[in-house]
């Protein structure tokens, strides 16, 4: 039995120093037998890491905007993103993409681009190039990280999330689930980026149901529909196709095991929490896993919107003509 702290940090040392650095233990507490650390779980704290920029409206000219302008707009105050791509792309980039992607599914190998001169193909190449470098600048304003935070509110509590997950009908017990809290940080700055985290504490959650949740809250900023999108995903007994955020930016935080915890106090026991341990759980992620997910997501461009939009065209034609 261990009897103190000072053998906890020894064996801490101990076992930490077999392991690699991306594992970590961080504490020993005390339980009694019964305890199972799968069926004592009453809730879980996910994470869902994404760069600010996939909060902008989409790109003028692009096949998203012009869907967009298909759909009622909410009334809002004017916010700086609004006129991001003003001074970003020249009015020749879309005769230019045009002619590069009509009636290609593959360009040739040898020559990728036979459609467009030296010099154009210099123009197309310089404003990708700087589209991608301003994107990768952008920084959220004060107004819309708030509408994103309103936004999110919505799914407090509990609903019916059957359109939010995969193979659940709208009548099913399982679509009913209950979330605790949602916390949608302030922007941090990792490598040249802006990344927005979200942190969602919820009873239980189903399949893709947390990118779901993130990719329809994305959907009513980036298209101005509004929070009653949202409302409508969680009220309709249709089911609609909500598109799903990337995986890379998903991360189980912590179990949570409230009831637990209180038994252990009851006789005695220190009760089982993450609170002790989270600078050295922050200090974890800045190191280990949010420069991974940005180098990742960075060489993939995973998260930037280059030739649509963030979705495919499909979902969000479906999505729009049910709100």
């Amino acid at each position: 039995m261990i009897s103190d702290d000072k053998n906890k940090e020894e064996i801490l040392e101990k076992v930490n120093s077999h392991l690699p650095p991306q594992i970590r233990v961080w504490g020993i507490q005390r339980t009694n037998n019964a305890f199972n650390s799968h069926l004592h779980c009453d809730s879980r704290v996910y994470e869902y890491i994404l760069p600010s920029h996939c909060f902008l409206p989409p790109k003028p000219g692009s096949t998203a905007a012009e869907c967009a302008k298909t759909f009622q707009a909410e009334k809002r105050k004017n916010e700086p993103e609004d006129t991001f791509w003003d001074n970003i792309i020249g009015p020749d980039f879309y005769s230019l993409l045009k002619r590069y992607t009509t009636n290609r599914k593959e360009p040739p190998i040898e020559n990728p681009l036979p459609d467009l001169s030296p010099e154009e193909l210099e123009r197309f190449n310089m404003i990708r190039s700087a589209e991608t470098e301003a994107i990768r600048s952008f920084r959220l304003s004060a107004p819309r990280l708030e509408r994103i935070r309103s936004a999110f509110k919505m799914y407090l509590g509990t609903h019916n999330f059957h359109n939010l997950t995969v193979g659940v009908a709208h009548s099913s017990p399982h679509a009913q689930r209950y979330m605790m809290s949602i916390d949608v940080g302030s922007p941090k700055l990792i490598g040249s980026t802006e990344w927005v985290r979200i942190k969602i504490h919820g009873q239980s959650f189903m399949l893709h149901q947390i990118r779901k949740m993130i990719g329809a809250v994305l959907i009513a900023i980036r298209y101005d529909v509004g929070e009653e999108s949202i409302r409508h995903t969680l009220t309709t007994k249709e089911n609609m196709h909500i598109p799903k955020a990337p995986a890379q930016g998903l991360l189980l935080e912590r179990p949570v095991f409230s009831g637990m915890a209180q038994k252990l106090e009851k006789f005695g026991n220190e009760a089982l929490d993450w609170e002790p341990y989270a600078d050295k759980i922050e200090k974890f992620k800045d190191e280990f896993i949010y420069k991974s997910i940005f180098r990742e997501t960075t060489a993939e461009n995973v998260y930037v919107p280059q030739l649509l939009s963030f979705f495919p065209f499909t979902w969000r034609e479906t999505f729009f003509e049910q709100c």
